[in-house]
């Protein structure tokens, strides 16, 4: 509900804040640009997305983990973005390198489509007509009301769909980051933080200097 210059002014201040050395002058045409192509809409709070029974099983049922990351991240972002548009299309919007990422799965650029082509030919993916479009109609989503919720993601089970995969799998291997919640591996010495939040804590500790007192020592 803010007019062009206090959204202007909103998210030069957010800039400046948050990044190193931000000029106005530099970046003016860039935030005026994004102010003016913006279009209201009203937030969507999504609070949990999901997953069934028949669902995770269909997933399991490709038995190549490859497969599998993809398949759970196509389905889990799918009914993300029917959650947000309020609408039932199974449908996500995403390039083969994004997926690829979010699946933690390291391919070759070149080889990309050809390796997701499995999810076409194992109806993980409805085929459609726009070769070149990033639009992903997920096949096997269940429609079945007495499918059992096995899964339910919240937000931050999203920032690592990989991960949240395969802590359900094999849980004994994963625990949640004691501060951010989000699902990280266990290891041998038994470190509760992930690598993100104790990256955050060292350096915070870093800017702690300890002096000794001269009058009491």
């Amino acid at each position: 509900n803010m007019d062009k210059d206090n959204n202007y002014k909103s998210i030069l201040k957010y800039l400046q804040k948050n990044g190193q050395n931000i000029n106005e002058e530099n970046v003016y045409n860039i935030i005026d640009l994004c102010v003016q192509r913006a279009k209201k809409h009203p937030f969507k709070q999504v609070s949990e997305v999901h997953i069934t029974k028949n669902e995770l099983q269909f997933i399991k049922n490709l038995n190549d983990i490859k497969q599998e990351k993809i398949a759970f991240v196509l389905l889990a972002s799918a009914k993300y973005y029917d959650a947000v548009r309020d609408t039932k299309n199974n449908t996500a919007y995403m390039r083969n390198s994004d997926i690829c990422k979010l699946a933690r799965i390291t391919i070759p650029a070149k080889d990309r489509d050809v390796f997701m082509q499995f999810a076409y030919d194992k109806m993980v993916l409805l085929r459609h007509s726009r070769a070149a479009s990033i639009e992903k109609t997920v096949g096997f989503i269940s429609n079945d009301e007495n499918d059992k919720v096995v899964l339910k993601l919240k937000e931050n089970d999203f920032k690592d769909l990989a991960y949240t995969y395969l802590a359900y799998k094999t849980p004994h291997k994963f625990r949640r980051c004691v501060v951010c919640n989000c699902w990280m591996k266990k290891d041998s010495k038994d470190r509760r933080l992930c690598k993100e939040c104790s990256t955050k804590e060292e350096k915070e500790k870093s800017l702690i200097k300890e002096k000794q007192c001269i009058d009491c020592g």
